[in-house]
């Protein structure tokens, strides 16, 4: 997927993310996992304007970042610039490296005790919906490093699908994720997320 494709889908699913965990609290399915992220994005939603603005920022910035590493750093240091999977979807996107940043900024904020560590754990779930949607449309490394053919040193879609079906989820979804219709249609749905949610209550409290 491109800059565009991952940047629309990451505003699809911001909606969600927020005000959707904080509903979680108010549903009848309600249990202690789900009451945990009720309480984290409640807790978030009553900091300060500033930092909800700059924490969402942080999120769309972590949702690209990792590519233009790659493309704009990595490439440039690689041996042959022309073979991408030397490269891309390699040490930036190493599965549980991220899952280790991912749970360090979440314990920042109780480390730290300063709001502001909001922002690192938005970046990393920005980073996450990008290792996601990889995830969904071929793999990404367990850890730094692995060949694009290997069977056990990479995680993702392609590695549990029939090699038949492969060009659907490595090419085919990319492709169609890329298009300027499919990235209309993930904010559009990021808009009516934000609106079923609560979005509109939400940002009018925060703004008064």
């Amino acid at each position: 997927m491109n800059k565009l494709g991952h940047q629309s889908q990451a505003t699809a699913l911001l909606p969600t993310i927020i005000l959707g965990s904080a509903f979680l609290q108010t549903t009848q399915y309600n249990n202690e996992v789900s009451a945990n992220i009720a309480i984290f994005m409640n807790s978030f939603l009553s900091t300060n304007l500033i930092i909800v603005a700059v924490s969402v920022l942080a999120y769309f910035i972590g949702s690209v970042a990792m590519d233009w590493i790659d493309f704009n750093i990595l490439k440039h240091l690689a041996s042959n610039k022309e073979d991408h999977t030397t490269f891309h979807r390699q040490i930036t996107h190493g599965f549980f490296p991220n899952l280790a940043l991912l749970a360090l900024s979440i314990y920042s904020i109780e480390y730290f005790n300063n709001a502001w560590a909001y922002v690192g754990v938005f970046f990393m779930i920005g980073v996450w919906t990008h290792l996601i949607m990889d995830m969904l449309t071929g793999s990404i490394p367990w850890f730094f490093y692995s060949d694009y053919r290997s069977n056990w040193g990479r995680v993702g879609i392609n590695r549990i699908m029939p090699k038949i079906l492969r060009p659907i989820f490595n090419e085919f979804l990319p492709t169609i994720a890329d298009k300027k219709i499919t990235v209309l249609g993930m904010y559009a749905v990021g808009i009516y997320s934000f609106v079923l949610f609560g979005g509109l209550e939400t940002l009018t409290r925060l703004l008064g």
